[in-house]
């Protein structure tokens, strides 16, 4: 399973969510209809993760 290479590799959330994987999530969004949820919660996850 991936998600238990990222634990034995100590990667955390914050180490892939970075500047561009935000513009990215975005730009994926507003391809496929520009959800509401993206909005709210887009913002959130970037300010977590200190972006």
């Amino acid at each position: 399973m991936k998600i238990m290479e990222l634990v034995n590799k100590n990667i955390k959330p914050k180490d892939i969510v970075t500047i561009d994987a935000v513009k990215n999530a975005l730009a994926v969004d507003m391809a496929l209809g520009c959800s509401t949820n993206t909005i709210l919660h887009l913002p959130a996850i970037a300010n977590e993760a200190g972006v």
